[in-house]
């Protein structure tokens, strides 16, 4: 997570786009469209199942990972899918052909690893020349920059929406706002 920055509307739009058409491409857009819809981390959606987002045909309208996949273990979380999520998952699952397993797999149907995400991830970063400190918790910046913006600057809020048991580390994905702090300061 450190260093690492939430990504610009129009960074998203690209790297969701040159992930599309790649190999693997409509799974590891969804995965990178899930990430920043959701807010969960990469382990986090490793270990969601086919089952948990795929229901009587439709995709369900909020996912849960599991208390055992979170980080600390304290509780598992659940997020309301919004419409940009759903059409992801419904393309992915519809492209793979099966009911169970799990969500984000190999050809082979094995689980991806957190790595392989990485390499996915820093390919697509590297094939559109961005820069700066750049990976997967780049999903998790972005969530919680536009949620932090679209709470009106509430934090204890987006603690919640991160699924933070301390506010110290909501406060630490704001790093980046720093900027506009200072601008603030010399207002005053």
């Amino acid at each position: 997570m450190k260093g690492c920055r939430p990504l610009t509307r129009a960074e998203v739009d690209l790297v969701t786009s040159h992930l599309r058409y790649g190999h693997n491409g409509v799974r590891n857009s969804a995965f990178f469209t899930v990430g920043l819809m959701t807010g969960f981390r990469v382990s986090e959606l490793l270990s969601v199942d086919i089952s948990d987002v795929f229901q009587c045909g439709r995709v369900v309208d909020a996912v849960t990972v599991r208390r055992s996949a979170m980080k600390g273990k304290g509780e598992g979380r659940t997020v309301k899918l919004n419409a940009k999520a759903k059409e992801a998952l419904a393309s992915w699952v519809e492209e793979r052909g099966v009911v169970d397993g799990p969500l984000f797999c190999s050809t082979a149907g094995k689980r991806i690893s957190r790595v392989q995400v990485w390499r996915i991830f820093n390919r697509a970063f590297e094939a559109i020349e961005m820069t700066g400190t750049l990976g997967t918790h780049c999903m998790r910046k972005t969530f919680a920059s536009r949620m932090y913006d679209g709470l009106g600057g509430d934090l204890i809020n987006l603690q919640k929406a991160l699924g933070h048991k301390w506010i110290t580390s909501t406060s630490q994905y704001l790093s980046f706002k720093e900027d506009e702090i200072n601008d603030a300061l010399d207002q005053l």
